[in-house]
């Protein structure tokens, strides 16, 4: 079960990665990328198919990532995220958080297992990376309302 302490802990993470940015600029971990760069995280890419991102390396593995990534977001087909949280793991990352449309039964069961990692599953990064801004504010607004939103 996600909690606001996990939300919390994975949002102190200053060095993150993106698993999932693309050369579509509406792709949602591009969205995610300059969001998360412009409220000042060190934002790193991951793409196995790009070689640069936005002018900067784009990471064709997790383990390929340097040093000091301590979060790692997953933006990609639901099939690569458990490998993608044991590479992270073996990497030494040990904060991970699945985007709603990237879940999988098999990451799910994996994270319930009660592994030292936290993974942060159902919830929009952009709803909790502050501030919030746009559609997202009224997203979570609505969420605290009705008791949705993670204790």
């Amino acid at each position: 079960m996600v909690t606001l302490e996990s939300i919390n802990s994975f949002l102190e993470q200053k060095t993150l990665a993106i698993a999932g940015v693309s050369r579509k600029e509406t792709k949602f971990g591009n969205i995610l990328y300059k969001e998360l760069a412009g409220k000042g995280y060190t934002v790193y890419a991951v793409n196995p198919a790009m070689e640069s991102y936005k002018g900067n390396v784009c990471y064709p593995t997790v383990s390929n990532l340097p040093e000091g990534v301590t979060g790692l977001v997953i933006v990609t087909n639901p099939s690569q995220t458990l490998t993608l949280i044991k590479e992270g793991e073996a990497a030494g990352i040990r904060n991970f958080w699945v985007q709603q449309g990237a879940e999988s039964n098999e990451a799910m069961e994996y994270a319930a297992q009660g592994n030292s990692s936290n993974i942060i599953f159902k919830e929009c990064l952009m709803m909790h990376a502050r501030p919030v801004s746009s559609i997202h504010s009224a997203h979570r607004f609505f969420r605290k309302l009705f008791g949705k939103f993670p204790r």
